[in-house]
Formats: C-alpha cells, sequence, structure tokens
C-alpha cells in the first residue's frame, strides 16, 4: 500500500514539471491565425483574378444554354409524340437524344475541368506571394508560427492577422 502511494506522489511530482516545463517554453512564443481563404479573394488581385473566372463562366453558361435547351426540346418531343411513332423511329430519336446527352455530358466535364484549370492558374501567383509575405510578416512581427484558421480548432480572434497580411499581399502585388 506504501509502494502505490510512493508510486503516485512520484508521477504527481513528475507530471507538475513537466507541466511547468511546457509552460515555461511557451511563454515566448507568438501564435498568429489567418484565414488564407479570405485573404486570397479579398485581396485585390484576388478580386481580379475572380473576376477573370467568373467572365469565363458566364462565356461558358452561354455557349451551352442553346444546347441545353435543344435537349430539353427533344426530350419533350420524344415525350409528347412516342405513342405515335413506329417502334424504329422511337428507338431512333430516344438513340439521338442519348448520343447528344452524352455529348453535352463530356462538355460540361471539359467546362468544369477548363473552369478549375482557370483557377489554379489565377490563384497560383498570388499564393505564391503569400507565402513570401507570410514568411516576411512572421518575421518582421516576430511570430513563431501562423497557422490557417481552418486548421485551428480554437481561436479566440485576437491572433487574428489576416487583415495585416492583406494589406502587405496588395502592397506587393501593385
Amino acid at each position: 500500500m506504501l509502494k502505490r502511494l510512493m508510486i503516485v506522489v512520484c508521477l504527481v511530482v513528475l507530471a507538475g514539471f513537466t507541466v511547468n516545463a511546457n509552460t515555461v517554453q511557451a511563454e515566448g512564443i507568438k501564435i498568429g491565425v489567418i484565414d488564407l481563404q479570405r485573404v486570397v479573394f479579398e485581396s485585390a488581385a484576388g478580386q481580379k483574378a475572380q473576376a477573370v473566372i467568373k467572365k469565363r463562366d458566364q462565356e461558358l453558361k452561354e455557349k451551352f444554354k442553346a444546347e441545353q435547351q435543344g435537349l430539353i426540346a427533344l426530350e419533350n418531343e420524344i415525350k409528347k409524340k412516342e405513342s405515335a411513332w413506329s417502334e424504329e423511329q422511337k428507338n431512333t430519336k430516344i438513340r439521338e437524344y442519348k448520343l447528344k446527352a452524352r455529348e453535352f455530358q463530356i462538355k460540361m466535364e471539359d467546362a468544369q475541368t477548363e473552369m478549375r484549370q482557370l483557377a489554379q492558374q489565377e490563384q497560383e501567383p498570388i499564393l505564391k506571394q503569400l507565402d513570401s509575405v507570410l514568411k516576411a510578416f512572421g518575421e518582421k512581427n516576430g511570430y513563431s508560427l501562423i497557422v490557417d484558421s481552418r486548421m485551428a480548432f480554437y481561436s479566440n480572434g485576437t491572433m487574428d492577422i489576416s487583415a495585416a497580411v492583406k494589406e502587405e499581399l496588395d502592397k506587393r502585388l501593385k
């Protein structure tokens, strides 16, 4: 019994030393939290990139609008007239519809791929510059660690450096 008590006391004392050692180490650490997505999208360069992406998105939507309406019209025609058509004519129209629908699907997938590539192309230079800005900002302001807000389980907001980093990014990208 005495031996167990002695082990428990030793563990408590050891745990106390460990907590104190971690506390002492943490006193000199300065941590910043940044909302990277907000910084990128709200920066001047990010807004220009979003405008380019949005413009291309609208162009693609307009391009596919007529084709989509044609598919809908063909589908409606098949529904209305299928009972009056011969089996062969009905099968021909259904095959035609399925072929056009598949071609449309492929074009839409290609457009989505194009949009992802465009977004990456537009944002890549911003993200490279942001990396450089974050390193310089951290060194200049004595930060030991800067983390993305999406990676932090909790932050009370006093460590948020997003606005200051956005200003630095805008200065660099002018």
